[in-house]
């Protein structure tokens, strides 16, 4: 009879461990899962602040480059010569666009806004319109869906006006100047 009582106290013990490790191992498989929760929320939460001082970085470049007085486009976006360079370069939409862009940052109402900014998303960036200029169907996509909301916003074009500013800056005004010095 002991026999029988010892048997049954070890198949007892042996089921409490067997149960008290299994709800060890869930309490860990648990654990684990909360700690990969933790880690991707901070991994998101950090992927979302590096955007954001990003994004931070980039306005205020796009500001300071924008708003450049010394910036050689401002002076030679309204001179004859360069324009006539532009359009023998095929480049004038570019030129055009960027010009248009300043003319926008300056309307007060969401009103007006919308309606130039209709028409420049026909006139630049609609695929196969007159004078589309070369900026990514991201940003274009982006410019749409920001078109949608009800207030236009005074920046709705920095970040292409930056596009094709840096384009113009890079290529054509660099070879203007060395074409001015060969003449």
């Amino acid at each position: 009879m002991n026999n029988i009582r010892e048997s049954f106290m070890r198949d007892i013990i042996t089921a409490v461990d067997d149960t008290l490790e299994l709800q060890q191992m869930v309490q860990y498989d648990e654990m684990i899962g909360q700690l990969r929760r933790t880690r991707n929320r901070l991994k998101d939460k950090n992927v979302y602040l590096l955007n954001e001082m990003m994004e931070l970085r980039f306005s205020n470049e796009l500001r300071r480059d924008l708003l450049n007085e010394r910036d050689p486009l401002n002076h030679l976006a309204h001179d004859k010569r360069f324009r006539r360079f532009c359009e023998k370069r095929h480049a004038v939409e570019n030129l055009d666009f960027w010009i248009e862009i300043n003319k926008f940052r300056s309307l007060e109402s969401s009103e007006e806004r919308r309606e130039r900014a209709n028409e420049i998303l026909e006139t630049y960036l609609n695929k196969d319109s007159p004078m589309e200029i070369n900026i990514s169907a991201r940003r274009i996509s982006k410019i749409i869906k920001a078109m949608d909301s009800a207030h236009i916003d005074k920046q709705l074009f920095d970040r292409a006006q930056y596009e094709i500013s840096k384009l113009l800056r890079n290529n054509l005004v660099s070879e203007y100047h060395e074409h001015l010095k060969t003449r």
